[in-house]
């Protein structure tokens, strides 16, 4: 599986062994499988990718399980998420979620082995700064084989 961030911070391209997944951020975000596109909470699943959408607030936030991972999108997300939720999201291995003043806190309700943090490019960087530098890679793109189940959270920043 390999993540790259998409031009001018649209989103991010999750290219896995059997689909290509396109998750879009702003005020409507979606996730694409190939061509298959999902705008709304629900159960869908193509070409071996399972998304659940479950709506939140204004938000809907996506859980992606592709080639064995479970990837959970946070577009917007600025509160921790309700437990029944955060409880239906599982065991989360990468989370997207949007640099913001809550995300640190959020991050460690989900207990992620790998955050990316998206957004305004200051807000990434002090999201970097107070989790911690020693835990940041700042890569053009994330290649992913397996997790380790001890593996500590670690920040990727893409770009």
């Amino acid at each position: 599986m390999e993540i790259t961030l998409l031009p001018k911070l649209a989103g991010f391209q999750i290219k896995g062994k059997e689909a290509t997944v396109t998750v879009t951020n702003g005020s409507e975000s979606k996730v694409t499988v190939d061509d298959f596109v999902i705008w709304n909470a629900g159960e869908y699943e193509t070409k071996g990718v399972r998304v659940y959408g479950y709506p939140f607030k204004k938000e809907t936030i996506y859980l992606i399980q592709m080639d064995d991972v479970n990837i959970a999108y946070l577009n917007g997300l600025t509160e921790s998420l309700p437990k029944e939720l955060n409880d239906e999201l599982g065991t989360v291995d990468i989370l997207m979620i949007k640099a913001s003043e809550n995300a640190e806190d959020i991050v460690s309700d989900v207990e992620p082995n790998i955050v990316l943090p998206f957004g305004d490019e200051a807000k990434v960087a002090k999201f970097a700064k107070d989790f911690g530098e020693e835990l940041v890679e700042k890569t053009a793109k994330l290649k992913i084989t397996s997790f380790d189940e001890a593996e500590e959270t670690r920040v990727v920043i893409l770009g």
